[in-house]
């Protein structure tokens, strides 16, 4: 199939170029395509170690009691890695992390390898997912922080906002929302 592009910026077009591989950035059908192409990947894991995949990002998790578990979770990043060589999928290691859970910090002392590179180092703390801060505690005060924080900082702005007269408006406009979210994760029977 012999497909082609080119670059238009107001009333100038660039020449067209052959398209080799990939998918046309904002392209309808290019999510869809690419999930297509990186579903597979769910199908390398299948020794106790879980996946999610949500767009482009990819979560490897397993419970780790022995040092064979360890070991099944590095076969399971040796396997992913295999696959981005094969589908020419580079895996940005400045992105990755290794979280513990429950305060543990490498509790069999097992360096974990991503392409030779050791990611004991890129060991966090807390992981920021789909806009979740999770801590190793598995607790939401710095996301609760963050949240009320930037709740505060939209308040402050609300008084400013030209064209509203009433600030209790602007204030219920700009906060709640974000405020209800969270509220609605740690009260789920909550109801308005």
């Amino acid at each position: 199939m012999d497909r082609s592009q080119c670059t238009r910026v107001g009333d100038s077009v660039s020449s067209f170029i052959s398209i080799t591989s990939g998918v046309i950035e904002d392209s309808c059908i290019g999510p869809l395509i690419f999930i297509l192409y990186v579903n597979d990947n769910a199908d390398l894991f299948d020794n106790g170690c879980l996946s999610k995949l949500y767009a482009d990002d990819l979560k490897l998790y397993t419970s780790v009691s022995t040092v064979v578990d360890l070991e099944n979770l590095q076969s399971s990043l040796n396997r992913l890695l295999e696959w981005s060589y094969i589908w020419q999928l580079k895996i940005s290691y400045m992105k990755c992390s290794l979280l513990y859970i429950n305060g543990m910090t490498n509790p069999h002392n097992v360096d974990m390898l991503l392409g030779g590179d050791d990611i004991v180092g890129l060991t966090v703390d807390w992981v920021k997912d789909l806009g979740i801060i999770v801590d190793r505690e598995l607790k939401f005060s710095k996301h609760t922080g963050n949240m009320f924080a930037r709740a505060h900082a939209r308040a402050t702005l609300s008084t400013n906002v030209p064209g509203c007269s009433n600030s209790y408006t602007c204030l219920y406009c700009l906060c709640r929302p974000s405020v209800r979210v969270w509220f609605l994760c740690l009260v789920p029977t909550f109801q308005e």
